[in-house]
């Protein structure tokens, strides 16, 4: 069980490394303490790689390395450690539905992450990435949802209940907002 833990100390590790945390500058002049992980390292690769059991002494002191080892890590104070964002969506349609005679028709709003653009110029959403809905109220609809911060782009789509097909646009998020 100890070999397990050790095996994820170590992982988490090379994890922290690649994905760009550092160590801090007295850690990295220290040659001293590098020598000692780099040995930890080793032995457990060693260990693994020739099946041999370590001791329980052993298996304490590679992970109390790789415990210390952790401790200087530092992540760089510019690094945003969250994938998502707060999306505020801002939609007034009062001018575009008055230009067409649609205002006092009774409306629907749907948001998409995933959808294709079609041959015919005709968005196609995937109906599961449906990400926020509801009412359009006298051309106004004003919500908010949590958003991963790599979808740059939504497709809105009004519905109306007549009938007739929705009006469709592909919004780009501009400052965590997604204003039509």
């Amino acid at each position: 069980m100890l070999n397990v833990k050790l095996k994820i100390i170590v992982i988490l590790l090379f994890i922290f490394q690649l994905l760009g945390c550092g160590l801090d500058e007295d850690a990295q002049q220290s040659s001293s303490e590098d020598d000692a992980v780099e040995s930890a390292v080793n032995d457990f690769t060693l260990a693994s790689n020739e099946s041999e059991i370590l001791t329980n002494e052993e298996e304490q002191i590679l992970i109390k390395n790789a415990k210390d080892e952790m401790d200087l890590l530092v992540a760089d104070s510019a690094f945003n450690f969250t994938n998502k964002q707060q999306v505020d969506v801002a939609l007034d349609l009062i001018s575009d539905l008055n230009l067409t005679g649609q205002i006092d028709q009774r409306a629907y709003v749907s948001i998409y992450r995933d959808y294709q653009l079609l041959d015919s110029g005709v968005f196609h959403p995937d109906s599961s990435s449906r990400v926020i809905s509801g009412d359009l109220k006298s051309g106004i609809f004003n919500h908010s949802f949590i958003s991963l911060k790599n979808q740059s782009s939504y497709l809105v789509e009004i519905w109306f209940y007549n009938g007739e097909l929705p009006i469709q646009r592909e919004i780009e998020i501009i400052n965590n907002n997604l204003i039509w």
